[in-house]
């Protein structure tokens, strides 16, 4: 159904995005906005404002109700306004929210899925409200995404997994086997490989490890940067007992625990082997078993993807009645407030005539009828608005508007 009002409301959302898929984190760096100064510059402007900054964004979101269209955002870039200019892109409208919601949900970040881009937004969004660059329908837009970012975690987990390496591969194996955080687990190694694995143990919430080195001070060094641990490696087969998991990842000639040795471990250990030769001999997981679990990983992700999509989809197409409702909500409070002012001015006209004896209840039984009254129709519009159109909608509300200054206009005529 053709709905002009609709089409406007809508194609005055504006965004320009300049992100990491076209910029380098330098570019970005350079065009990076101080805040205070864009926020006063866009506000004077546009109706309502969003800036969104992160290392691999940089992001602004604008309601054009005063039509001035969508380069005018480039002013608030300066001297590199070209550079903005070729490297951003534009969205409007449906485009501009699903792009937002995408941005919310970690679609669009670097790391697919990562959940710190939803911090960081409601971060900005707060921002925004305390600036007052946020208080009606942008202000809604944002909220939406928010809320539906929050909603593909909750339902799709496996979609912020993050990055699959194999050091966070042998991480998320031993939750897969069962391995607790509070599991006691030995990690031989402190170079690259080890160091990668340490940090995805302690992202993970692991917090009992211990870090064996030939290198003491190198063990020492990585451990101390997450509160674990260490020991030497020749150490390593007095503690075998204790540990619920071990990980390996180091270079030798030959290994350094024989089949006998995985005897010491409790019954159900889970260990794996990422050493360049084999660092254990026996029945362990090895970076063959790490990469077909991988493959796995991998197909859960994308599967995890596919389904945000989808569920994106949805919300952007369920985006249109709830924002229909919430013009209408915002447009009728316009309404009930300037009728209340009326109610308001009519109480103190009758208190100056010696009408009212300044009873304490008036203001709250006049209120009441006010609401009550208008109850009915607050409710009527919105129907209209939600399963007719938003332009039928508006329109009533603007007659009313109309014939109500008339009435208050010919009361004041008996007065």
């Amino acid at each position: 159904m053709d709905d002009p009002e609709l089409s406007s409301r809508l194609n005055s959302i504006i965004a320009l995005a300049v992100t990491h898929k076209k910029a380098s984190t330098i570019t970005l760096s350079n065009i990076y906005l101080d805040e205070d100064q864009a926020y006063k510059e866009l506000l004077q402007m546009y109706g309502e404002a969003l800036i969104f900054q992160t290392c691999n964004r940089v992001e602004i979101y604008v309601l054009d109700s005063k039509k001035k269209g969508p380069d005018s955002i480039l002013q608030v870039f300066h001297g590199n306004v070209d550079m903005v200019k070729s490297l951003g892109d534009f969205y409007s409208g449906l485009n501009a929210v699903n792009h937002l919601f995408r941005v919310a949900s970690g679609l669009e970040s670097a790391a697919i899925g990562e959940s710190e881009v939803l911090g960081q937004l409601e971060n900005a969004f707060q921002a925004a409200v305390n600036r007052r660059a946020l208080h009606g329908e942008l202000k809604f837009v944002v909220e939406r995404a928010i809320n539906v970012g929050k909603r593909i975690r909750s339902i799709n987990p496996r979609l912020s997994r993050g990055a699959i390496n194999l050091g966070s591969v042998a991480v998320d194996f031993l939750a897969r086997k069962g391995v607790g955080r509070d599991s006691p687990i030995g990690l031989v190694g402190a170079g690259a490989m080890a160091s990668l694995i340490a940090t995805k143990l302690h992202e993970r919430g692991f917090n009992d490890v211990i870090i064996f080195n030939r290198t003491v001070e190198k063990a020492r060094k990585l451990a101390e940067r997450f509160n674990y641990k260490y020991e030497a490696l020749s150490s390593l087969r007095n503690y075998l007992p204790l540990l619920s998991a071990l990980i390996t990842a180091i270079r030798v000639n030959k290994p350094i625990l024989l089949e006998n040795d995985l005897a010491l471990l409790p019954p159900g250990s889970v260990v794996v082997d990422l050493g360049i030769p084999r660092n254990v001999e026996g029945p362990v997981a090895s970076i063959d078993e790490l990469k077909r679990f991988m493959t796995m990983l991998n197909e859960e992700r994308i599967k995890a993807i596919k389904e945000a999509e989808k569920t994106i989809e949805v919300e952007v197409i369920n985006f249109e009645s709830l924002y229909k409702r919430k013009i209408v909500e915002m447009e009728l409070s316009s309404f009930i407030s300037r009728l209340d002012k009326l109610r308001l001015e009519e109480i103190e006209r009758g208190r100056s005539r010696g009408l009212i004896d300044g009873d304490a209840g008036i203001d709250i039984v006049t209120k009441s009828i006010l609401f009550k009254s208008m109850y009915p129709l607050v409710n009527y519009i919105k129907d209209i608005a939600t399963n007719r159109s938003l332009t039928d909608a508006v329109r009533l509300i603007r007659e009313i508007e109309k014939y109500q200054e008339i009435a208050s206009s010919h009361l004041q005529q008996y007065e």
